[in-house]
């Protein structure tokens, strides 16, 4: 059994604090874990810049001698829009500046909210939440808004790596507000071919794209071509939903994807011959099934009356068992992120900083 080594990050420790920032800890604690047989966890509370931790600094880990970023529990992103008070900072760039990288196997990240540390257009030019991530890494309960603190572009998640397994549960992916030109999860090849797959469980992507002469949206590409036959993507138990009407498709791949109790779409149904084995694909109307879905406040609870997404969903149990708020999931599944009937709260530092 290795031993569990526990560092707390950010200013927002005050006194307790072991590292201002996830930066400061990366340089400093890179090693061999297995060596160590040591488990780091991360203990985030604020703003604690990026999460760039990079098998190439020197970092060797395992299946139970890895990185664990688990924020206290009054800390977490529990499933509300902007909600979270751990929180990492991240920008991509064109410029191959590459500042948020996760690309240590066997991470795992818990109830963390990843966000944009640029307004639209500072320099670097393109600001997206998580850049690149590397070999099976796992998100548990985690946001990825650009537009969280700032009014920044880009894209929720925009991976790009030569090898990418990494397994999303329980997450929320919205696009940028300020030019929402890019979808809130976007696959890209960005001159591969990449061997990339992904799979998402009981995930909720939120576009607010107008642009409807390409297939942006919640996507996982947005040009035909960006996307290699190695790729592949599974959605299972997950909602898409754009908030705008148009020629807009919720989840549009170009690469082989399995699809499996979702629903696609408040505007309609989804329709795609680049599917692989799509099944129980949901038309349904989001007022009706979750709390609100204004850009601004999404929360994607479910209502006490919802009626099309509770019970709806595939039987994950062998993959993980709680939803986005630490409830247990019942039989049978849902769709989406939250287990009906289950509580949730706000982070009372959430609830302080926004009643000023």
């Amino acid at each position: 059994m290795a031993t569990d080594v526990e560092f707390k990050i950010g200013p927002d420790w005050g006194a307790e604090m072991d590292y201002d920032s996830f930066a400061s800890y990366a340089a400093a604690q890179a090693k061999n874990l297995v060596t160590a047989d040591e488990r780091h966890v991360l203990q985030p509370k604020g703003i604690c810049g990026p999460l760039r931790l990079d098998s190439a600094d020197g970092w060797v880990t395992d299946s139970t001698r890895y990185i664990l970023v688990a924020p206290l529990e009054v800390d977490w992103w529990n499933g509300v829009r902007g909600s979270a008070s751990a929180i990492a900072m991240a920008r991509g760039s064109t410029t191959g500046d590459v500042n948020n990288l996760v690309n240590v196997p066997y991470t795992q990240v818990w109830h963390l909210q990843f966000t944009s540390d640029a307004p639209y257009n500072d320099a670097p030019s393109w600001d997206t939440v998580l850049w690149a991530c590397g070999a099976s890494i796992i998100f548990d309960s985690c946001c990825f808004d650009p537009s969280a603190f700032e009014n920044a572009s880009g894209c929720g998640v925009f991976t790009a790596s030569d090898t990418i397994i990494a397994v999303f549960r329980n997450c929320a992916f919205f696009n940028g507000i300020t030019s929402p030109n890019y979808p809130a999860f976007f696959t890209s090849d960005n001159g591969g071919p990449w061997a990339i797959a992904t799979e998402h469980l009981n995930c909720c992507f939120y576009s607010n794209n107008a642009n409807g002469s390409v297939p942006f949206g919640a996507s996982h590409s947005y040009e035909g071509d960006r996307i290699q036959p190695e790729s592949t993507v599974t959605l299972r138990n997950c909602v898409g939903i754009k908030s705008l009407p148009g020629a807009l498709r919720s989840f549009a791949v170009s690469c082989p994807t399995l699809i499996e109790h979702n629903n696609a779409t408040d505007e309609r149904a989804l329709v795609e011959t680049s599917l692989t084995s799509p099944s129980d694909v949901y038309s349904i109307t989001s007022a009706n099934e979750f709390v609100t879905t204004a850009t601004a406040l999404v929360n994607f609870h479910l209502k006490g009356t919802a009626i099309a997404l509770p019970g709806a969903g595939a039987d994950l149990s062998l993959y993980f068992t709680e939803d986005v708020d630490g409830d247990t999931w019942q039989m049978p599944w849902s769709i989406g992120y939250d287990e009906p009937g289950g509580a949730y709260s706000v982070p009372l530092a959430y609830i302080l900083e926004n009643s000023q």
